[in-house]
């Protein structure tokens, strides 16, 4: 079924001056290879026949039913969930049934969690970084998630649900979700009147304030520049609930007399900035760099520190231009870091 296709000789050379590591550079050529192979056998036109269209569709849900079965319940990949980027880039049609996808297995409430965490950090991250995704996506997958987020919220006043984190993981994966989605597109999602009377409409202040607190479960980055958006345009004033946060993790450094991980959803962006540099040629034209906003102004700081997330635990990698370096490697001893980072110069 998969063709070989030839290979630009000057990207293999390029490959080859670039790239030190044989894996990476393996991995790069490979997925390469793929994509080209997919953007022949998936792109259709008016002139396509009938059985291409048909070819087309097929291997679609080929690809989609590996994500499902693989993919998805994979923690931390590198790179190969690119391959349903870029394929969903090529028809708005395979986009949509990716969210489906997705928005269905976060719903339902006989899916394991981490599977429905994992989900809806694919969504989190696919609409934040698919540049061919229209802002309407956006804007229906914001609202679907603060309405499921609203009824947990009610639910839980009910029965008088505790705050933790394993008991409450979808939800405060579901309320991280907005809040990156808001301070990532801030730009696009308060460009008029009408997209802010929509922002209003989430209720944002009582998601971000209410009992269950998921501020402090949210990654400090994401909370801060979520804060500085919702205060800038009023929508939510979150500083008060964030220094509360702060305060209450510095109580339990103390009282412990030692450094403490701090408590987080353990947070995986699908779609991070993609590092592979001869492969790059596929995605980057799809691909939303994060793009600093006139808000920034008017926000603290720390805001603006939202700059050196690494990919992955065992890798030399470009910063992410978003989210702050993943709490799991401040906790790494320096010394194995460097001598891992000198192994590998992008991962794969």
């Amino acid at each position: 079924m998969f063709h070989i296709y030839n290979i630009n000789a000057d990207n293999l050379i390029n490959a080859r001056q670039t790239v030190k590591n044989p894996v990476v550079k393996a991995l790069d050529i490979c997925l390469l290879m793929l994509y080209k192979f997919l953007d022949g056998k998936c792109r259709i036109n008016q002139n396509s026949s009938e059985q291409e269209s048909w070819t087309a569709n097929r291997l679609f849900k080929i690809l989609l039913y590996l994500f499902d079965d693989v993919l998805l319940p994979s923690h931390n990949t590198h790179h190969v969930q690119f391959v349903i980027f870029y394929v969903t880039s090529i028809r708005f049609a395979y986009s949509e049934a990716f969210l489906n996808l997705l928005w269905q297995k976060v719903k339902n409430p006989n899916v394991s969690a981490i599977i429905r965490h994992s989900a809806v950090g694919y969504i989190a991250s696919f609409l934040a970084r698919a540049k061919f995704l229209p802002l309407s996506s956006v804007i229906f997958y914001l609202k679907e998630l603060t309405k499921w987020a609203h009824t947990y919220i009610d639910e839980s006043d009910e029965y008088n649900q505790t705050s933790s984190l394993k008991a409450n993981l979808v939800f405060y994966s579901v309320c991280q979700a907005v809040f990156y989605l808001i301070a990532f597109r801030a730009t696009d999602l308060t460009a008029s009147s009408k997209d802010l009377l929509f922002l209003q409409s989430l209720q944002l202040s009582r998601l971000a304030m209410c009992q269950l607190n998921p501020l402090r479960y949210c990654l400090s980055p994401v909370a801060t520049a979520f804060a500085g958006v919702t205060r800038t345009y009023q929508l939510a004033y979150c500083h008060t609930v964030l220094e509360r946060n702060a305060r209450r993790k510095l109580a339990t450094v103390y009282g412990h007399d030692k450094s403490m991980p701090e408590e987080t959803v353990e947070t995986f962006f699908p779609f991070d900035p993609y590092l592979l540099k001869i492969s790059n040629q596929y995605i980057e034209d799809n691909y939303m760099a994060y793009q600093s906003n006139e808000t920034e102004d008017n926000v603290d700081r720390t805001a603006k520190n939202l700059l050196s997330r690494k990919r992955g635990d065992s890798e030399l990698c470009e910063e992410d231009d978003f989210i702050t370096t993943d709490k799991r490697q401040k906790h790494l001893e320096m010394s194995k870091t460097e001598e891992l980072d000198k192994q590998f110069h992008c991962g794969p």
